[in-house]
This record gives structure tokens, sequence and C-alpha cells, in this order.
């Protein structure tokens, strides 16, 4: 593994942890560089979420056009609506997972910072 966090076999920084590679590393052992790295992950993930909402309705929208299609059977309609249905339900199950990892994460700085203190 390599020692640059932003390697992208490595995007959290975790080779910058103590302790062998499979181990999980301890919330506390958050080094400056790896801080950036894990706010741009957050942020980047927290751009992604409206996108892929974007374009699931967007595709919601295509499905129900072709529901006016009398060439397509209208099982092959109500699968399509049935799995994008399932995948914006998943989409913001995993905004709110995101959200509270974000929130956790905050609290694990300002540990840190007030232990440092």
């Amino acid at each position: 593994m390599s020692n640059n966090p932003c390697d992208n076999n490595d995007p959290l920084g975790r080779s910058l942890t103590l302790g062998n590679p499979g181990d999980t590393p301890d919330p506390r052992m958050i080094y400056n560089g790896r801080r950036v790295v894990v706010e741009a992950y957050i942020e980047n993930l927290k751009n992604k979420i409206p996108e892929i909402k974007s374009t699931l309705t967007e595709l919601n929208d295509t499905i129900s056009q072709m529901a006016s299609d009398p060439t397509i059977p209208p099982v092959v309609v109500a699968r399509l609506r049935t799995e994008v249905s399932r995948l914006l339900k998943r989409t913001v199950t995993q905004q709110d997972m995101l959200e509270n990892l974000e929130e956790q994460y905050k609290e694990l700085v300002n540990e840190e910072n007030e232990e440092v203190k």
C-alpha cells in the first residue's frame, strides 16, 4: 500500500494508520492529511447523491412515457418502476447513513481537538 492517502487503491488513507493493514483503525488516530482526504470523500459522496436521485427521477419519467407505448408489455414497465423505486429508497437510506457518518466524524474530530488541548 502507498503512504499517499490520495492513492486510488487507498482512498481513505488507511495505510497511514498503525498496525496491520487488515486492522480496523482506531477512530482517534486521525492525521491531518487523512482529515482532508476523509472530508473530501464525504463531500464527494454528498455531491453524488443528488445526481443519482436526479438520474433516477429522469429514468422514472422515461418509464412513464414507455407505459403509453402499446408495444411494451405492462409487466416490463411495472418491473422497471419497482426497481427504480427500490433504488430511490436505497439512495435516501444511503444519504441518511452519510449524514450520520459525517456527524460522527465531526464528533471524533472535536474529541481529538479537545484531547490535544
